[in-house]
């Protein structure tokens, strides 16, 4: 799923705790941790992605700006997907500076190319062109940098960890497919971010609540089918003339308000059904399908530590639903099953964190 951002998929190793022993689990943390390094240093670039100027020393970049991040944070903590699944050998919280970040370009042009979409006070009317076209560009630059360490990773793992080469050789090829839609919407949006014109990019949905939501997320998602179960990506098609069509989501609080927002870039229409039936809804119901895609589809939200055990927990089932994801066969399932699986029926059953119930109150801000 090219909408899943850390480095490997973590149903994989969701519950690995319950059939290891304490001795077990300090070396499987060691091997996983030096594999992981091994797989950092050699996908590491020498230039920088943008400007391509040799660069030693890469941006610690966010893809959710850092404001959003530190409107939700406890004591400069946030919850993220680790939370829910308890993996040993990741942190079960994050830090704002460690939270959504990848690095591929230089401080200098992450101080500069994000200028617009970064400043929260550009949030007061509908984002630019522009600013959309820096959300599209960081979005991804941010999965361009995340199939470059999974393509490490698997090299690691089948030479020093056993991983079976077939499986290894099956993701290289998803992954060398994944990259030239990554590169080419890159190369669309920076274009559109240096000279933007009306039109470049269409936004579907723009949602502007009177109070603080306790989740961040930026990021370009793949859904799989329509409120109505009609498929949109069918992510088991691998002819290279198939393309999936992603559309960019945003949640981003702010001190005393929130901002949900979905776009497009120009002559994408796969999402033309969902939305039709996505502005029927009422506000209530379209902040279920927003809550619900976000902890479906993605793994790269990051939420306030004030939300309660019990919210998380009944939030986990639906947060695994992308990793459990893997374990479906395409072959024998195939999209069909990829489609009941994503099916909109739970949004219903699961906390609505985007809801007011669940506002970060001003008077719960540290002095």
């Amino acid at each position: 799923m090219d909408n899943i951002t850390m480095p490997v998929d973590l149903g994989k190793f969701a519950g690995v705790k319950d059939f290891l022993t304490q001795e077990e689990l300090i070396k499987y943390k060691k091997t996983f941790s030096k594999t992981y390094k091994a797989s950092q240093q050699k996908s590491k670039r020498t230039h920088c992605y943008y400007c391509n100027e040799p660069c030693n020393s890469f941006c610690n970049s966010h893809t959710i700006p850092a404001f959003c991040l530190k409107y939700i944070a406890t004591n400069g903590k946030l919850f993220h997907m680790n939370t829910m699944v308890d993996i040993p050998f990741l942190k079960k919280d994050k830090g704002v500076n460690e939270a959504g970040t990848f690095h591929i370009i230089c401080r200098d042009c992450d101080s500069k190319i994000f200028q617009d979409y970064e400043n929260e006070n550009n949030y007061d009317k509908k984002p630019t062109t522009k600013m959309l076209a820096q959300i599209a560009m960081k979005n991804s630059l941010k999965l361009i940098s995340k199939r470059e360490l999974e393509d490490a990773l698997y090299d690691e793992m089948t030479s020093k960890l056993g991983f079976p080469s077939s499986i290894g050789n099956f993701k290289h090829m998803v992954n060398e497919m994944d990259l030239k839609e990554y590169i080419f919407a890159y190369n669309k949006a920076k274009k559109s971010s240096l000279k933007p014109f009306d039109g470049d990019y269409y936004i579907y949905t723009y949602i502007e609540l009177p109070y603080r939501v306790p989740i961040a997320f930026q990021g370009s998602v793949s859904l799989i089918c329509d409120l109505e179960g009609k498929v949109i990506n069918n992510i088991y098609n691998y002819n290279a003339n198939y393309e999936i069509k992603n559309v960019h989501l945003c949640v981003f609080p702010f001190k005393s308000k929130s901002i949900i927002l979905f776009f497009v870039e120009n002559g994408n229409k796969r999402y033309s059904s969902f939305f039709k039936q996505f502005k029927k809804l009422s506000h209530k119901e379209q902040l279920k399908v927003v809550n619900y895609i976000i902890f479906a589809y993605t793994e790269d939200f990051f939420m306030s530590p004030e939300l309660s055990e019990d919210t998380i927990a009944k939030l986990t089932k639906t947060a695994c639903k992308s990793t459990e994801l893997v374990s479906l066969n395409p072959f024998t399932n195939g999209i069909d099953a990829a489609t009941e699986h994503f099916s909109y029926t739970e949004m219903n059953s699961i906390p609505n964190i985007l809801s007011e119930e669940y506002q970060i109150k001003e008077e719960n801000d540290e002095a």
